[in-house]
């Protein structure tokens, strides 16, 4: 679900008219809203890329939320998200793809709210260097690559069909 209001934000993004942004913005982030608090504490015992699937949706959310523009005053919700989530045993079971994904955006937060300290810290090691400039995200290569691709265009279309099979 979280996957989806994460898809909801991509398409208002790209949406042109300003009423379209909103509404489709609304739409992600009561989506959001809904995947966070539907988690229970099974959630932490099921297992999705390594993490559980708790901390999935909160790593999902939180790297979302810290992207949205300042005029939905959602990036501190997104920031204290990740930075639970790196203080968390959960986090830690992951895989180092996934906590260094996760590491990765709980710095991008600190930097963006000027706290250089938190940001260094946060980054993972090959970046710490550069915590003050500009550092790229990680990126995924060749199958991992494709088959992200092949997810986002599945979670596009069905957040499409979903929209024109809703009445009004």
């Amino acid at each position: 679900m979280v996957h989806l209001g994460s898809t909801w934000l991509i398409k208002a993004r790209d949406a042109w008219m300003p009423w379209t942004k909103l509404r489709n913005v609304e739409q992600g982030l009561a989506l959001i809203d809904k995947s966070l608090s539907l988690l229970a504490p099974e959630h932490d015992r099921t297992l999705v890329n390594g993490l559980p699937v708790s901390a999935w949706v909160r790593a999902t959310a939180g790297i979302t939320l810290i992207g949205l523009p300042d005029m939905f005053k959602r990036f501190d919700q997104g920031r204290n998200l990740l930075r639970d989530l790196t203080g968390r045993a959960a986090a830690a079971r992951g895989g180092r793809a996934a906590k260094t994904h996760i590491y990765y955006y709980a710095g991008q937060a600190a930097r963006r709210d000027d706290d250089l300290a938190e940001a260094a810290h946060r980054l993972p090691p090959g970046a710490r260097a550069h915590a003050g400039g500009r550092v790229r995200a990680p990126r995924a290569t060749g199958a991992r690559r494709d088959s992200l691709r092949r997810r986002d265009d599945i979670l596009y279309r069905h957040a499409r069909r979903r929209e024109t099979l809703s009445p009004g």
